[in-house]
C-alpha cells in the first residue's frame, strides 16, 4: 500500500496502485476511469457500453497521462476510498449503481463527498 495525502479524488490516505500501458489513442486525466483491453492487456478508456474489456471497470487513473500517438506507462488506482464526483467517465457509464458495485468488488470504493 501507498500512503498519499486525501485530496478531492482519493478519500483516504490509503491506496494500491500498479503500473500499466496506456493504449495509444488515449489522452486521460488524473481521475479518469479505465478499462481492461483484454486482448492487448494495456489500459484504456472505462465505456460501460464496450464490448473488448473496455467495459470491466479496472482502475482510475492516478496521472495525466498523454498516449494521444503511441502507447505510455500510466500509474494506476486499483483500491482505495475515492470520490465518485471526482471520477472522469470519458468513455462512457450505463448505470451509477452499477459501476459503483463493480468498483467495489475490486477494493475500490466510491462514495460521494467532498475532499479536503
Amino acid at each position: 500500500m501507498e500512503t498519499i495525502v486525501m485530496d478531492n479524488l482519493v478519500g483516504s490516505g490509503q491506496v494500491r496502485t500498479f503500473s500499466r500501458t496506456l493504449a495509444s489513442g488515449s489522452s486521460v486525466d488524473r481521475g479518469t476511469v479505465l478499462g481492461f483491453l483484454t486482448a492487448t492487456e494495456k489500459v484504456t478508456l472505462y465505456d460501460s457500453g464496450g464490448a473488448g474489456g473496455e467495459q470491466i471497470v479496472y482502475g482510475i487513473a492516478a496521472e495525466a497521462v498523454n498516449a494521444a500517438t503511441s502507447d505510455k506507462p500510466i500509474t494506476v488506482y486499483v483500491a482505495g476510498d475515492f470520490n465518485y464526483n471526482a471520477l472522469i467517465f470519458e468513455g462512457g457509464i450505463n448505470s451509477e449503481l452499477s459501476f459503483i458495485n463493480e468498483a467495489r468488488a475490486l477494493g475500490m470504493y466510491v462514495t460521494k463527498f467532498t475532499g479536503a
